[in-house]
């Protein structure tokens, strides 16, 4: 019998309201998105801090991994960026099969006048769900080693995708995004509402940093009795 037998997005939802540094680790955020808004440094600033950013809420996802009771990572840490790097390069190994089928068969489809224009439209949505799709469940095995080829342990991602809970995982994991993108649209109204945009992203992947942990943790028996 299994220790855990259900994703528990309720303290997902509290674990990090615990940590007495909670509203530095946000407040930097906070900076970090400013510092993104300068002119004619953005260009350079978004993608690094992108990185970070990543790499952030992926060594918390492991922290909680193997450390269910930690903290929030502190911003801090220089191993985040090498994080967050390894993740987009994987993402780009990923896309290069895709690109070669769009290129090669859908962009033709794609063409003015064309009488399969619709299909080659749906071939396109397709091809650009797929890898998306991929990386999400391959980032859960990423995070157990931090490696690159463990987004392609098709062993694990089997492990991932035949684990009693991925069904419950990608529904809360749905749901989730769905308020997110809710928050995001209605913050968008007013002034007031733009100015809690990022405090809305970081507590966002803050929840779902918890729910990957305790997904992976019971996809690959971290922590359990045997």
């Amino acid at each position: 019998m299994t220790e855990q037998i259900k994703l528990d997005d309720k303290r997902a939802r509290e674990y990090f309201k615990e940590d007495k540094d909670f509203k530095k680790k946000l407040l930097t955020f906070y900076g970090f998105c400013l510092l993104c808004i300068i002119p004619f440094l953005n260009f350079i600033l978004i993608p690094f801090f992108a990185i970070k950013f990543l790499g952030y809420f992926l060594t918390n996802t492991r922290n909680r991994v193997f450390k269910p009771n930690s903290n929030l990572p502190n911003w801090n840490d220089k191993g985040q960026l090498g994080i967050g790097f390894k993740a987009m390069v994987a993402n780009l190994i990923i896309g290069i099969p895709v690109n070669i089928l769009f290129c090669v068969f859908v962009s033709p489809l794609l063409a003015p006048g064309n009488s399969s224009m619709a299909f080659g439209f749906l071939m396109a949505v397709i091809l650009f769900l797929v890898p998306m799709i991929y990386f999400a469940i391959a980032v859960l095995a990423f995070v157990t080693d931090f490696k690159i080829k463990s987004f392609f342990n098709f062993k694990a991602i089997n492990y991932i995708l035949k684990n009693e809970l991925f069904v419950s995982y990608i529904s809360k994991m749905a749901i989730y995004f769905i308020l997110y993108f809710l928050a995001q649209i209605i913050a968008g109204i007013t002034v007031i509402g733009i100015i809690a945009v990022p405090a809305i992203i970081f507590i966002f992947f803050a929840i779902i940093s918890d729910i990957q942990a305790q997904f992976i943790r019971h996809a690959f028996k971290i922590g359990q009795k045997k």
